[in-house]
């Protein structure tokens, strides 16, 4: 949106009108901006407020991109091969944006009153589901931040080199950065190790049937036999231990010495202690916005434990939930915002 309002000049305008647009798009920028560079947590509110800015925009761009296209039509008539793709990819990326258009454009009408609902109890009960279904399509998991650095420094200088030297129109190199981005994000991630194969399956089959990675299998607890004490601690680590044991010790009747007993246990005891950190603050996050029984705080524990080994999704649907309804488990979860370190059996 910014590269948008530069590209046009409109940053240099003195209508009133254009200049209020211009400072409620760049706050809401700025507050998507907060959200890709912290761990903030996303409360309902915040991912309402998220999903319905995606929405605009996207609505906005695939408006604008339509418009940009019907007026060069002129431009589908080139003999030129490589103009003839260009303008394939111009058509492709129309047909992309036409359907954000309709569907974004579903996620905004519903809020306007219309005949026979008009502030009224059926209206009213219409938008409380259009918020919940804003606020369910939008992700629990924070935005890693690597991922965010990625976006700024490659989008932001491929919008920049565009700008500078008119090499394609601004609507075409906005969609298609929309469109490939996430699987630059993919690839990234497979490189590094992540097995998150969701947008390469299309051009990379073939990688997904050979994983060169650890391959993860469901275990018998009871097959386990634990290590010997093979690593020393700081006083510093038996803090954090201490701490750990205090925060956990209603719903882990474990003793202060056999937790600080079974940290020694781990080969890397500070990596170990940083993931029960972590579950401790997500733990912490949610019963103090949540009262919860003895019994509810188990399963709350029992799902943070499984959602530091899996995926959220994974971690629900494993954890045979009892007390906590799905919507209750998603919004645990969401205090919990590390990659998830499935345990290791040597």
């Amino acid at each position: 949106m910014i590269y948008w309002v530069v590209d046009n000049g409109f940053i240099n305008f003195d209508n009133i009108i254009s200049q209020t647009l211009m400072v409620i798009g760049i706050s809401f920028s700025l507050f998507s901006f907060f959200h890709a560079f912290t761990k903030t947590h996303l409360s309902d509110r915040n991912k309402f407020i998220l999903s319905t800015w995606s929405s605009i925009i996207m609505m906005f761009f695939a408006i604008d991109n339509l418009n940009s296209i019907y007026e060069n039509r002129n431009t589908a008539n080139s003999d030129d091969i490589l103009q003839g793709i260009y303008v394939a990819i111009q058509y492709f990326l129309l047909g992309v944006s036409s359907i954000y258009m309709i569907q974004n454009f579903m996620m905004l009408i519903g809020f306007l009153p219309r005949w026979k609902r008009f502030f009224n109890s059926r209206y009213f009960e219409e938008l409380r589901e259009l918020k919940d279904e804003h606020i369910d399509r939008y992700s629990d998991q924070q935005v890693p931040l690597i991922h965010s650095l990625i976006c700024i420094v490659l989008i932001g200088t491929v919008f920049f080199l565009n700008y500078y030297y008119q090499i394609v129109p601004k609507q075409f190199l906005i969609w298609i950065s929309f469109v490939i981005f996430p699987f630059i994000i993919s690839i990234y991630n497979y490189l590094i190790g992540k097995k998150n194969y969701a947008y390469l399956l299309l051009f990379f089959l073939f990688i997904s049937c050979q994983n060169k990675y650890e391959k993860i299998e469901k275990i018998n607890p009871e097959n386990i036999k634990l290590n010997e004490v093979v690593s020393d601690l700081t006083p510093e680590q038996i803090e954090k231990i201490k701490n750990i044991h205090e925060i956990f010790a209603e719903v882990d009747k474990s003793s202060l010495e056999q937790t600080i007993t079974d940290f020694k246990r781990d080969r890397h005891p500070e990596n170990e202690i940083k993931i029960w950190m972590q579950m401790a603050e997500a733990y912490k996050g949610y019963l103090s916005k949540n009262k919860k029984n003895l019994e509810e705080k188990r399963e709350v524990f029992k799902l943070i434990l499984s959602r530091s080994m899996m995926s959220a999704e994974e971690a629900i649907k494993n954890s045979n939930l009892k007390y906590l309804s799905k919507k209750e488990a998603q919004e645990v979860l969401s205090f919990y915002n590390d990659a998830p370190q499935p345990l290791t059996v040597e």
